[in-house]
């Protein structure tokens, strides 16, 4: 019988504070996730994903696989950096002048929702002239207008 092996290590140390004035991250329960799409079947709130910023009602004809596609090519237009890219979420930034914008973009089956952490000269405050262009070409992304059908001459 051979005797139990020696710890030659040290315990593990216990995780550290974070620093003055910085929050703790919060524990956040994942979202399910539904099987036929891999998405998440809600959205949950996180505090590091900042304020509200509004939702786009996917139409339900919509190829998730497109979702992706259609909002980076709607960031590329509108001059924002993706910074990155998971199932369910994008992360995208931009900056100009005394603004300074971070937006995380979430989708389920049936919506996006939008996030904005943004500041204006150091204060917070949401870009909702950027947010309203963007939704508005997601939104045209995703329903490109119908094909014209010329009349038959009589």
């Amino acid at each position: 019988m051979t005797p139990p092996a020696a710890a030659d290590s040290a315990p593990a140390a216990a995780p550290s504070a974070p620093p003055a004035g910085v929050a703790a991250p919060a524990a956040v329960a994942t979202a399910p996730v539904s099987p036929a799409t891999n998405l998440p079947t809600t959205i949950e709130p996180r505090p590091e994903y900042g304020q509200f910023g509004g939702t786009v009602s996917l139409p339900a004809t919509v190829n998730l696989n497109e979702v992706p596609d259609v909002i980076v090519k709607a960031a590329a237009k509108r001059k924002w950096t993706v910074l990155s890219q998971a199932p369910g979420k994008i992360v995208m930034s931009n900056q100009n002048g005394k603004w300074v914008s971070q937006l995380t973009m979430l989708w389920t089956a049936d919506k996006i929702v939008i996030y904005s952490n943004t500041t204006k000269g150091g204060k917070p405050t949401l870009p909702n002239s950027w947010i309203d262009n963007l939704r508005r070409d997601i939104m045209n992304g995703l329903n490109p207008a119908p094909v014209a059908i010329a009349k038959k001459k009589s």
